[in-house]
């Protein structure tokens, strides 16, 4: 590696080690039936956006260290989403969500089609939330994990992964949607560990509409507002 292209910022040490006990703990919720599984998702979820936190701690620290002036580090600085939400950007948000909600039944329906291995592991899933009743599902799963993934994914991790291609991928950096894109592939790549293809389907496609939403408003909010309807939408509204 080029030493000029090297840096070593407490954001990325930071973005690794929780990714590392992050993997852990969903793989574990998803995998292990014999431990409670909502429970683990509430804790998943808790430690997901103190983790979003942590990392996002980092990346501000990074600006106050001798290679500040790195083209990752500014960059990542340079994108790190705000936390206000305006009115029209929450607009945005809910129509967004509407639009992915219906736009997820439609690809599960043809996705199962082709993917015969579909179906029986979103079964699985929707398995799993029925060990509580719907309302409990829609507190832990939908008003609350599924926004503090946001803080996480696109609001700390987004903006490491659009420093790292604008060092090491100048031109890809450059074209629009580039870091959606990685962003959106990482995502899908972490919902592996569950074990099921319906997640990593659905990540994959959440990760693209999440990352273009938090692109386009430069705020967490509207991804964090998004996931949320949209998680209580598939919990109220099941695919299968």
């Amino acid at each position: 590696m080029d030493p000029a292209t090297r840096v070593r910022s407490p954001a990325s040490h930071r973005a690794l080690f929780s990714g590392i006990v992050l993997l852990g703990l969903w793989a574990a919720a998803f995998n292990l039936s014999g431990l409670p599984f909502f429970p683990l998702i509430a804790v998943g979820g808790s430690l997901t956006g103190l983790a979003g936190l942590w990392v996002r701690r980092g990346t501000l620290a990074s600006l106050d260290r001798p290679d500040a002036d790195h083209p990752a580090v500014v960059t990542a600085a340079r994108t790190l989403p705000r936390w206000r939400l305006t009115p029209r950007q929450a607009l945005l948000a809910v129509a967004v969500a509407a639009a992915h909600l219906a736009a997820a039944h439609v690809l599960f329906d043809l996705g199962a089609h082709l993917l015969p291995r579909l179906a029986p592991t979103a079964e699985q899933v929707y398995g799993r939330t029925g060990e509580v009743s719907l309302w409990w599902a829609l507190l832990v799963g939908g008003a609350v994990t599924a926004p503090l993934e946001e803080v996480y994914w696109r609001g700390a991790i987004h903006p490491l992964l659009a420093g790292l291609l604008h060092v090491r991928a100048p031109r890809l950096a450059a074209r629009p949607g580039a870091t959606v894109l990685a962003g959106a592939g990482v995502y899908a790549l972490f919902h592996v560990s569950t074990g099921h293809l319906a997640l990593v389907a659905a990540a994959l496609l959440g990760g693209l509409v999440w990352g273009w939403l938090q692109e386009r408003t430069g705020t967490m909010g509207a991804p964090m507002l998004a996931h949320g309807l949209w998680a209580c939408g598939m919990l109220a509204l099941p695919p299968v």
